[in-house]
């Protein structure tokens, strides 16, 4: 794997990691996104890490859990 994959790889994990903590911080469960648009599949596949979002997505779950964008890439 080149260099620019692992980085890539290592930030979809990051971005997973950081979305569940704030999930988990607004005491939110899975199944609770529904109110927010996002299905609890959806979610789930998100903070796997084992499916990429758009940067528009990344943007709703930002303002869904109150934080700026580049919160979630910390």
């Amino acid at each position: 794997m080149r260099n620019t994959e692992k980085n890539y790889a290592k930030a979809l994990e990051k971005l997973a990691k950081n979305i569940k903590k704030a999930r988990l911080k607004n005491q939110l469960r899975q199944a609770d996104m529904i109110e927010f648009g996002f299905s609890e599949r959806y979610i789930q596949k998100l903070e796997s890490g084992k499916y990429s979002p758009n940067l528009y997505t990344v943007h709703r779950l930002a303002d869904t859990f109150g934080l700026e964008l580049f919160e979630l890439f910390k």
